[in-house]
């Protein structure tokens, strides 16, 4: 399911660009290399300053923080999905740890806290001319406009006794920061997760909920339950937005199990209890999986744990080739190195490794493999909108498992989210059409989301489905059945038609084409009794009224749609069956009745 691999060395990577001669060194501003000399006492002084803190990125740029207190700066090739090392830059003050640091887009700035001090650079880690905060204990930036817009130019930051939410403005240079509100904490805090209104902040014991709007405070839950004499090594709390109206958090002992506890941004305790073997070093969330690192205390080998948060089931424990000291989130989003959608990091001392997944698409095909429709749509509708493409693959492959099984009203929804392109359904409509025939590309595109060849596949596949047999297909209800699912489905075709149509500004001929093909079906006689097809949509019957879903006021103006009103009322161009592949305006002109 997940998978480990390398993407960057800090100590190789600053270690290959001070080699060819000291000045280089000295340029970087490396205080472990003092005059850029080298030997076994520098490697170790390397080795030890360049462990990795934090990291965040903003577009192609990627920041890293060392525990010497450096700024390391990478850049991401998306296509490759590796990282070229840049630079690395010391921070004010130097050789103290680097604790957070976050890129605020909408300043252009990137806000650094080493150790307790918090200091500003621009995105070239230039530092600007703005005073460093003294005693802070902790930063966050508002995770939903870092996922939505609009870009990020607040901070949350706390101080020994108080939490407080800042505005940054940037002019040239110059930065300035106001206060928009400083909330009591008389507890301090170690850690914060920031998400609109709410920030879930972690003290030396307890979890507790922050709403910005009006200050209030609510207790959580514990995390601490140890007892004095026993281990702390890599006990700290965690926690994790799972969307913008809940979050998990990390309760336990250092010596025993450990639980994840779910609560509402209400402060109300929901779903139910994740369980781990050993309290975890490290939690991540990667939709829709609760990700955890934990050491087995048998082998003392770390394991990357994974649990489903729909079902709150283990689907992975596997032990990890490395000794990993925590997670890092990929802001943004999920990235793709790899093959394989990244949205957590491994981190190892002074090297990153990517945590892949495979892509939500592949996801929503497995669950739709297993029946588990409830959540192949829950994972479609979580595509972040930085992942464009994967929420397209994934809505309209889910909207067309629900188009083969004849669930028109979900399909016609989802077709709509996905924005399927409307040539595809039309070639489903009419697959030997040349005017709907498919490129290469396209007819990919149609096979790789499962779709059946044509609407009558789908229509004889579900008469086959309900009769079983073939000894009743001259029947009067097989037939009628049949017709009504034909209606159906030019119904489906004629409402995504239009509904594509009205979304956009310009006219597309072949969009006008298929409509006039549904309405010249549409009202043609049609043979047989209707007979009730379930939960499926009946299409509009009679010529009026499917001629005003065809041509709505305003769109009567182009030829194609004076085609189809025209043809409404033509019995002579209703007989001809070249009718739709020659319209136009010189067809309609030659018509003696127009």
């Amino acid at each position: 399911m997940y998978s480990v691999f390398p993407l960057l060395n800090v100590t190789n990577d600053i270690a290959n660009a001070a080699k060819p001669a000291a000045e280089t060194s000295r340029s970087f501003g490396l205080p472990w290399l003092p005059g850029g000399s080298s030997g076994a006492s520098d490697g170790a002084a390397l080795a030890k300053s360049a462990a990795i803190t934090c990291m965040d990125m903003l577009d192609e740029m990627v920041y890293v923080g060392l525990l010497g207190g450096q700024v390391i700066t990478y850049q991401f090739n998306k296509k490759e999905g590796s990282f070229t090392f840049i630079q690395s830059q010391s921070t004010i003050p130097q050789q103290v740890r680097i604790v957070q640091l976050h890129v605020l887009p909408g300043t252009q700035t990137v806000a650094v806290l080493a150790d307790t001090i918090l200091a500003f650079y621009d995105l070239s880690m230039h530092p600007l001319s703005i005073r460093p905060l003294k005693g802070i204990t902790a930063i966050a930036v508002n995770q939903s406009a870092v996922e939505n817009g609009p870009p990020v130019d607040q901070l949350v930051i706390t101080r020994r006794r108080t939490l407080t939410q800042l505005q940054l403005k940037r002019a040239g240079s110059s930065l300035a920061i106001s206060e928009l509100k400083e909330i009591p904490l008389p507890d301090g805090a170690q850690r914060l997760v920031w998400r609109d209104n709410h920030v879930i902040v972690a003290d030396a014991r307890d979890y507790r909920l922050v709403r910005l709007a009006d200050g209030q405070r609510l207790a959580l839950a514990p995390f601490d339950q140890h007892s004095p004499n026993s281990p702390r090594q890599d006990f700290r709390p965690h926690m994790a937005f799972t969307s913008s109206s809940e979050v998990i958090v990390t309760c336990g002992r250092p010596d025993g199990p450990g639980l994840g506890l779910f609560f509402s941004t209400s402060g109300e305790p929901v779903r139910g209890t994740v369980q781990f073997p050993v309290y975890p070093k490290a939690l991540g969330f990667h939709y829709p999986h609760i990700v955890t690192l934990v050491r087995a205390l048998h082998d003392d080998v770390d394991h990357l744990q994974v649990h489903h948060l729909l079902d709150l089931c283990a689907k992975q424990r596997d032990p990890l080739p490395l000794h990993a000291t925590g997670f890092l989130t990929v802001p943004y989003g999920a990235r793709m190195m790899h093959g394989c959608a990244v949205e957590i990091l491994v981190r190892e001392r002074d090297a990153l490794y990517g945590l892949g997944c495979p892509p939500i698409v592949e996801q929503v095909r497995d669950a739709l493999k297993a029946g588990q429709l409830d959540v192949a749509l829950a994972l479609a509708q979580a595509a972040l909108p930085s992942d464009a493409h994967e929420r397209f693959l994934a809505q309209a492959s889910l909207g067309v498992r629900y188009l083969n099984a004849c669930q028109l009203e979900d399909a016609l929804t989802l077709f709509k989210k996905a924005g399927v392109p409307p040539k595809l359904v039309l070639h489903l409509y009419r697959p030997d059409a040349e005017q709907y025939r498919l490129g290469t590309d396209e007819a990919d595109l149609l096979n790789s989301l499962g779709a059946l060849s044509s609407f009558q596949t789908i229509v004889d596949l579900a008469v086959h489905k309900m009769y079983g047999s073939t000894d009743h297909l001259d029947s009067a209800s097989v037939q009628g059945l049949r017709l009504t699912l034909q209606e159906n489905m030019a119904h489906f075709l004629a409402e995504y038609l239009e509904w594509w149509r009205g979304s956009r500004d310009l006219v597309d001929p072949v969009i006008e084409l298929g409509l006039l093909e549904v309405s010249l079906a549409a009202n043609s006689p049609r043979q047989g009794p209707r007979t009730d097809a379930g939960d499926l949509r009946p299409g509009p019957v009679g010529r009026r009224a499917r001629l005003r879903r065809v041509a709505p006021p305003g769109r009567r103006g182009t030829a194609l749609v004076r085609a189809v009103a025209h043809h409404a009322a033509c019995g002579e161009c209703a007989e001809d069956s070249g009718f739709v592949d020659t319209v136009g305006r010189e067809r309609v002109a030659a018509c003696r009745d127009h």
